[in-house]
């Protein structure tokens, strides 16, 4: 009778042994847990906007890009781009500042846009996040393709109408370019012309320029003697830029020398008594 006794009492030792053994490694387990989290919650990072250091729990990142940020500069950053209205899908803030983003990124695009999911995560209020959807779901007639950083953007088929210049809003890019053409046009250039005549025309206003007599070529006048000679083809043309006359087209130097001596006694600077 004893020895099933002790057996009995050896399957309960055995059980509660175990019992113990699975006990101590869930509270380990809860401790690594917890320790993990604890580590989380006392990790920091420098917010890419303000460049303050944040608390991770407080902060967000982009996904596919990696870019971290507090999440009151990326709601400050959402919200204006929202006011805008004018691209989306809206850009990582430093994708659309640098160009850059992670080389192991899904997304095609050099830069990344930022996820409603995250938008709505950071606390958009309603009325920006109503922006938010209304944008995206309007604007899927017009896609613009830059054609220096390769990034493309959707853009509302009213702007895109009433834009003739196209403007690449990504930072470290800057392109502006006619959307009938396909010309670049410097930031200095206020009126294009596919034909290019509005910016020569601007270009000459903005210069002290002077035309050949004979031909027509045009020349832009540096400080020095007004005579001038045109190396257009066929003409060698001698000509003042100080009164635009004609002063010989021969080629031999004695002419020449004895042509320009008998302009410029005559024709003389204004300040010149």
């Amino acid at each position: 009778m004893a020895a099933p006794g002790v057996a009995g009492r050896g399957v309960s030792i055995d059980s509660a042994t175990k019992t113990i053994s699975h006990a101590e490694e869930d509270h380990t387990s809860t401790r690594s847990a917890e320790s993990d989290a604890s580590l989380v919650l006392k990790e920091e990072f420098d917010c890419s906007v303000c460049m303050d250091n944040i608390p991770m729990i407080d902060g967000v990142q982009v996904p596919g890009c990696g870019h971290k940020f507090c999440r009151k500069c990326l709601r400050n950053y959402l919200e204006i781009e929202l006011q805008d209205k004018i691209f989306f899908p809206i850009l990582c803030p430093n994708c659309r500042a640098e160009g850059t983003k992670d080389p192991a990124s899904e997304f095609d695009s050099p830069t990344v846009p930022v996820p409603s999911s995250l938008a709505e995560d950071i606390g958009l209020d309603n009325i920006h996040y109503k922006s938010w959807g209304k944008l995206g779901s309007r604007l899927n007639s017009a896609v613009i393709d830059c054609p220096d950083c390769q990034n493309s953007f959707l853009v509302s088929e009213e702007d895109y109408e009433a834009s003739q210049i196209l403007n690449c809003p990504v930072g470290h890019c800057g392109r502006r370019w006619c959307k009938s053409c396909d010309q670049k046009v410097e930031f200095e250039v206020f009126e294009h012309a596919c034909d290019g005549e509005k910016e020569f025309q601007e270009w000459i206003s903005q210069r002290d320029v002077t035309r050949c007599p004979e031909c027509g070529l045009l020349y832009e006048i540096a400080s020095g003697s007004p005579h001038m000679i045109c190396y257009g083809p066929g003409c060698n043309t001698h000509f003042c830029c100080r009164d635009g006359q004609l002063i010989t087209k021969s080629k031999n130097p004695q002419e020449v020398r004895i042509a320009l001596e008998q302009h410029f006694s005559i024709c003389r600077p204004t300040n010149e008594n």
